[in-house]
């Protein structure tokens, strides 16, 4: 069995991701994630979000992944 833990900021729009032109960075919300993992042959087993930020700070995410399928 393999296992991955990730971290990420999610956006708040649902099924959506957001360009950063001044790092180049993306931003997704918590389902497009899960989409992504699910391509990958992932399955986030438990999430646990991070707590302490402003109201009006990206959502932190912790996910622990399981390897379910080989590509």
């Amino acid at each position: 069995m393999i296992w991955y833990i990730g971290q990420d900021n999610n956006c708040h729009a649902p099924h959506a991701s957001e360009f950063d032109e001044e790092d180049a960075s993306i931003t997704r919300s918590d389902e497009e994630l899960k989409r992504l993992f699910a391509v990958a042959g992932l399955q986030a087993n438990v999430q646990a979000t991070q707590t302490g930020f402003s109201a009006g700070a990206y959502a932190i995410r912790m996910n622990h992944l399981e390897l379910i399928e080989y590509i």
